[in-house]
């Protein structure tokens, strides 16, 4: 049987025998009564109505999870984009930080030079783990040198075989950590691997027969190893495409990119890698990678998220299937002109999130309209609605219309669009009528039971009928609990994450609820509540339908607010005055911890006296307010160094922001 086939099989039974066995379990049971029959087909009935309403409120409940679920990421995405703006400011404290640096290096290096222990004496192996990279200069052409720097050159061949990436897996899969050394060797060839590559690869799949599409991973290594199980290995004769967002998110992105780059090295004509909007070190502050990259390698971690960043910058946009399939990560827009995107330098945009707001500015080469395919082709989504707009929802990128996809298709030949970058509940989508195909492959992506992953099998000449394959990497979410208890369980999961957004705004909240309560009775309505909720949170969603697991609502159907919002300690309405940006920057720990990590620029975990002041007058010339002066600043950064070891860790950094806003 297929694999598209079911689980088992059943013997066939002819028609004739059928009506048989019915004749003679008719004779064998006495006939009933009419009143009896009439009862049972009414009990019938009624469940049979119970089921499909249950049935129905379990897809509502679930429906409403997942726009939970997506909105908050969505959110997310909008939120990281917005703090692009802040990009310019902190370059150009990262600038001053590194001329400050050069400064004192500089003072240091005629000490040395005093003493005999000039940098020039050095061996190249002390030279090369005294340098440090920018990596703003890895956005023009990268030079030899930097890149030796970048892959602290010299490497050993990673002398890769199948054996060795089998071993590999297995390796993975019982949690053991990729050592350095192998890992940087796997980088550094990959590396000089996609140089080779076009921005638009091409692929043919008249020798193999076939090919497999893989969507987004986000550093689940597990949904990789299902589709392995299914369709085997990379090979020469089992090509794959990879359409990126490989890292971030998951907690295994390391391993996926090791044994995906590893199987590439091995066979580079069969194995494709597009680039996706996470695969940008500005992204992976935020959602993780450098996080994980930190936790696994320690001190090591540095030079290999250096490394990555130059990869990532490397590898290719698209790619084709015999002419006719184009494979990208986000997708399209009106001017999208793959002639453009084919020729310019890739390289330029180590972060397409940051190029997306200082195009031409800070790259240098670029310019916005050559900026503009690039975030496009990795940020951008498919409406229903005709024409092209901003994707106000990501916050970069994108939404275009079927008449887009049409016009496209039709100028460079192609019949079907494959792109990934949207959780689907079933792992994949149809849109544009067919001539879209949204593939994505990490299932249980929000929560147990969120979603299921897919993958795609194109086969010689059957490119208009590919094979679309779902699958679940926990086995177990289907078969341990029953279907009301998964849509608990996702419900569950959901909610503690809207809580989570409720907490960062409750007093913008407040201050919503109070202006709704005219008479000030500390009451208001359900609509007022879900009108306030949106206007607030920013998220679009079925606030009605969810109040029931958010609130608590009295006899005469209205919500007292100031109860619930007490459980979060939430200051007296008397002493608000209004937020800050520092505020809300305080309540979004995340926003906050990608910007340490920012100035953080030597990734060791602290932030000095010197990089704190600093930080200090960007952040409040970024917010408006009077400059503040060194001796202000270094009095604020003692304070905060809770324990006086000269350095400011994470949490106290954190608390820096209360000090701001007194």
């Amino acid at each position: 049987m297929g694999k598209g086939g079911g689980c088992g099989g059943s013997k066939a039974v002819k028609p004739e025998t059928i009506q048989d066995q019915l004749s003679i379990s008719d004779k064998m049971v006495p006939r009933r009564s009419s009143g009896v029959d009439g009862l049972e087909l009414r009990a019938a009935m009624m469940i049979q109505r119970w089921f499909r309403r249950h049935k129905a409120s379990l897809a509502l409940r679930a429906k409403c999870s997942w726009q939970v679920f997506t909105r908050i990421e969505f959110q997310s995405e909008q939120e990281q984009t917005s703090l692009t703006d802040f990009f310019a400011d902190l370059d150009q404290l990262k600038e001053a930080l590194e001329r400050e640096r050069s400064d004192l290096n500089a003072k240091e290096r005629s000490r040395r030079i005093s003493s005999g222990s000039d940098f020039s004496t050095q061996t190249p192996e002390t030279r090369k783990k005294s340098v440090g990279h920018n990596m703003g200069a890895a956005e023009s052409v990268i030079s030899a040198e930097t890149e030796a720097l970048l892959f602290d050159r010299p490497n050993k061949p990673s002398n890769i075989s199948a054996q060795i990436l089998k071993d590999l897996i297995k390796g993975c899969q019982d949690d053991q950590i990729i050592s350095c050394e192998l890992l940087m060797c796997i980088l550094d060839e990959a590396f000089q691997a996609q140089k080779t590559y076009p921005n638009i690869r091409k692929m043919g799949t008249d020798v193999a027969r076939r090919v497999t599409l893989v969507g987004d991973l986000h550093g689940q290594f597990s949904d990789l190893i299902v589709i392995f199980k299914r369709e085997g290995i990379p090979s020469a004769t089992n090509p794959y495409i990879f359409n990126g967002d490989v890292v971030d998110r998951g907690h295994k992105s390391v391993e996926l990119c090791t044994v995906i780059l590893g199987f590439q090295l091995l066979f580079p004509h069969s194995v494709f890698i597009n680039r996706g909007n996470h695969e940008d070190y500005l992204m992976n502050k935020r959602y993780g990678f450098e996080q994980e990259v930190q936790t696994k390698y320690g001190e090591k971690a540095s030079k290999l998220l250096r490394a990555f960043g130059a990869l990532f910058s490397a590898l290719p946009f698209c790619t084709v299937i015999d002419g006719q399939v184009f494979v990208v990560h986000g997708g399209i827009s009106d001017d999208m002109d793959l002639e453009v995107l084919e020729h310019l330098q890739r390289q330029h945009y180590v972060s397409i999130l940051r190029a997306a707001k200082t195009s031409g500015a800070a790259l240098g080469d670029t310019d916005p309209a050559e900026t503009a395919q690039v975030v496009n082709a990795v940020w951008s989504d498919p409406g229903t609605a005709l024409g092209c707009v901003r994707n106000v929802q990501r916050g970069g990128g994108c939404v275009w219309g079927p008449d887009v996809t049409e016009a496209f298709l039709k100028r460079y030949g192609f019949t079907l669009i494959v792109r990934s970058h949207e959780c689907c509940q079933e792992g994949h989508r149809w849109s544009h009528n067919g001539k879209i195909l949204t593939v994505f492959s990490a299932s249980n992506y929000y929560a147990p039971g969120s979603n299921r992953g897919s993958y795609v099998v194109f086969r010689y000449k059957e490119l208009d009928n590919p094979k679309i394959m779902t699958f679940d990497s926990d086995p177990h979410v289907d078969d341990d609990h029953t279907v009301t208890e998964q849509v608990s369980a996702l419900e569950k999961a959901a909610m503690k994450e809207l809580l989570e957004k409720v907490y960062e705004k409750k007093d913008e909240l407040l201050e919503s609820f109070i202006s709704a309560d005219s008479t000030r009775t500390g009451f208001i309505t359900i609509a007022q509540w879900a009108e306030s909720m949106e206007s607030v949170t920013q998220l679009n969603l079925p606030w009605l339908l969810l109040k029931d697991d958010l609130i608590t609502i009295t006899a005469d159907h209205t919500f007292a607010y100031t109860e619930y919002l007490h459980e979060f300690h939430v200051e007296a309405a008397g002493k608000i005055t209004g937020l800050g940006v520092a505020d809300k920057l305080y309540k979004n720990v995340g926003a906050l911890e990608y910007i340490f990590k920012l100035i953080d620029v030597d990734n060791s975990g602290y932030v000095s006296h010197k990089e704190f002041v600093m930080a200090c007058k960007t952040l409040n010339r970024y917010l408006g307010k009077d400059v503040v002066d060194d001796d202000t600043a270094f009095q604020m950064a003692r304070a905060v160094d809770i324990d006086k070891n000269g350095s400011i860790e994470f949490n106290e950094f954190v608390e820096s922001f209360r000090l701001l806003r007194s």
